[in-house]
């Protein structure tokens, strides 16, 4: 999450941290997506293993 900050620190042009924010909020919601979609999809696979 952090490198997230830094990155959303980087790409916006200006110093505003609404700005940083609005970047950043799109990008930390789908890092806890895909968080969430790997560990469906382990399970699944743990599953069928089974």
């Amino acid at each position: 999450v952090l490198g997230i900050a830094v990155l959303a620190a980087v790409i916006t042009p200006t110093i505003d941290p609404v700005n940083m924010a609005l970047v950043m909020a799109p990008m930390i919601a789908l890092y806890f997506i895909s968080i969430g979609l790997a560990a469906l999809a382990q399970r699944r696979r743990h599953r069928q293993s089974a």
